[in-house]
């Protein structure tokens, strides 16, 4: 199966699975069934921070050094599909241990025709 197969070669290529965390507030390591290193077997890309991690795509950067107290930022983001600059990366660095969280918007276009 030609999606299991991109799964394992993400591995060789040091990315991890897509998890997230369900309802029940538990951990899921396959989670994100919107990449293709989450659960099997439905075609798909790779979510935005493993493109970035993949180096497919550029993101912006918003730490404590583009983002002051009591500012605000509009952000707009592209589609992950189209364009090679599309997500954003927040990195709290202003408080501790607080993991960075990752924006990308993805339409079902091109290789994400699956999506929902």
């Amino acid at each position: 199966m030609l999606q299991a197969i991109v799964h394992e070669m993400g591995h060789n290529l040091f990315m991890a699975h897509a998890g997230s965390t369900n309802a029940d507030g538990w951990y899921d390591e396959y989670a994100d069934d919107s990449c293709t290193m989450g659960y099997c077997c439905t075609d798909r890309c790779p979510n935005t921070p493993h493109k970035w991690q993949l180096g497919w795509s550029t993101i912006r950067l918003i730490d404590s050094t583009s983002l002051g107290e009591s500012q605000t930022l509009n952000i707009t983001l592209n589609s992950d599909s189209y364009y090679a600059r599309s997500g954003v990366r927040i990195d709290a660095n202003w408080t501790t241990g607080i993991e960075p969280l990752f924006l990308g918007y993805r339409t079902a276009t091109l290789g994400d025709l699956q999506l929902e």
